[in-house]
């Protein structure tokens, strides 16, 4: 591995800047080596005269690409080509479709809350997601549905999107979209989502709706 007196990685004002939009030079300080990034493409790669590193360097996530060092020599380059504009991957899953009106009963939970029977699967991780609901009556502040991956699907982790169903006049009969972006620094292929809610208003709370879905994209 990279000895732990290199400095590697990519600095602050790249490490959440979308791949497409990446410019300039990351790697080792002074070793192993070092890439030039244009417009998230690797251009081009200098090795540093220091035949004894081995390892790997670069931006971890989904962002910048990475370098691989062999004996101080840069033998692979991976661009990690993941732009919502390219539309790599995308995948809408409907929780329910709007044909009847389906009354969402928010148990108190100030934290993230579940149920398995809302559980999906994507084949892909995504970096983007967006809920969107039809409200059929007026809400209540402090109540927000979000969504929650999960490698094993046992423990889910919220990315935080918090779409808030407000309560008071004019939020009856009103569509309701919220937009996330997150990022999921590791797992397999595939992952485990549950659609769920938190609510901090103090007391359990009824919501008529004609119509929920998730889009996730990377």
């Amino acid at each position: 591995m990279i000895p732990s007196s290199a400095t590697c990685g990519c600095g602050s004002t790249t490490s959440t800047t979308p791949v497409s939009t990446v410019n300039g030079t990351f790697g080792c300080s002074g070793a192993p080596a070092c890439i030039t990034v244009t417009n998230g493409i690797i251009t081009a790669a200098s090795n540093a005269a220091l035949s004894g590193i081995t390892g790997s360097a670069g931006c971890s996530g989904l962002y910048v690409p990475c370098i691989t060092v062999t004996n101080g020599v840069v033998t692979d380059l991976t661009n990690r080509l993941i732009s919502v504009a390219g539309g790599s991957k995308n995948q809408s899953t409907t929780i329910f479709d709007g044909t009847d009106t389906y009354t969402w009963t928010f148990t108190e939970s100030a934290s993230f809350t579940s149920d398995s029977e809302f559980t999906f699967i994507s084949d892909f991780i995504p970096t983007n997601g967006r809920i969107t609901l039809y409200q059929a009556d007026e809400g209540f502040d402090d109540v927000y549905f979000d969504i929650a991956y999960s490698t094993d699907n046992i423990s889910f982790t919220p990315v935080g999107i918090n779409l808030e169903l407000d309560g008071g006049a004019g939020t009856a009969d009103t569509v309701r979209t919220k937009t996330g972006s997150f990022i999921i620094s590791s797992g397999p292929t595939f992952l485990y989502w549950r659609i769920g809610w938190i609510n901090s208003s103090g007391s359990s709370k009824s919501i008529p709706m004609k119509m929920l879905t998730v889009n996730l994209w990377s």
